[in-house]
């Protein structure tokens, strides 16, 4: 039997060539998407261009079904798989260095970049923290995860202001989530003290 790792490759390079296409031919891209995901139905990459895609189609509900989708792909690699149990196991190095071939290859993986980011936040790297948080985002603002990890990182920086502009889509007014709203509550009442001493 032959091996699939030359249709692997081959598709990747469909998808990457493809992705070039998203502003003038989304229609191109969308179909180049749809060709992959029939050999390989669960691959990730696939379905971040065929959301993208549908999503420069004015097809908004789609691309949000095709991003869940893409996530769901991604939190099945067993590469991301590993990273995250270094994460957890408190390997952040090792996380990192896992992780940073995968997102050479594919910056725009939502939870590759976010697993990096709980890796730099656990590690004080703020700043780099962000910008993980920021780039999954990017693919999927409606990422819970992501968004949280977002709150966090601006929390740390003693930043409660922006901890709470990147709350404010998940803690809105017709939230449920109990804890969620106690901790805009504390980050409120943090602002407002900033906002006293500053004045």
């Amino acid at each position: 039997m032959a091996s699939a790792a030359p249709h692997r490759q081959e598709a990747d390079e469909a998808i990457a060539r493809a992705a070039a296409l998203l502003p003038t031919e989304p229609d191109a891209a969308h179909a180049v998407a749809m060709k992959v995901l029939q050999r390989f139905p669960q691959d990730a990459g696939a379905l971040r261009l065929l959301a993208k895609a549908m999503a420069a189609q004015g097809r908004p509900q789609e691309a949000a079904i095709a991003r869940a989708r893409a996530v769901q792909a991604s939190r099945h690699d067993p590469r991301i798989v590993s990273a995250h149990q270094a994460v957890v196991a408190g390997e952040l190095t090792k996380a990192l260095e896992m992780l940073a071939p995968q997102i050479r290859a594919h910056p725009d993986d939502p939870v590759a970049r976010l697993i990096e980011g709980q890796a730099l936040l656990h590690s004080g790297r703020m700043a780099e923290a962000l910008a993980a948080f920021e780039a999954a985002l990017a693919f999927m603002p409606e990422y819970r995860e992501a968004r949280l990890g977002l709150a966090r990182a601006h929390y740390q920086r003693f930043d409660p202001q922006a901890a709470l502009a990147a709350l404010e889509p998940l803690a809105g007014p017709d939230s449920k989530d109990l804890p969620l709203l106690h901790w805009k509550a504390t980050m409120l009442a943090e602002a407002g003290e900033q906002r006293q001493a500053l004045g």
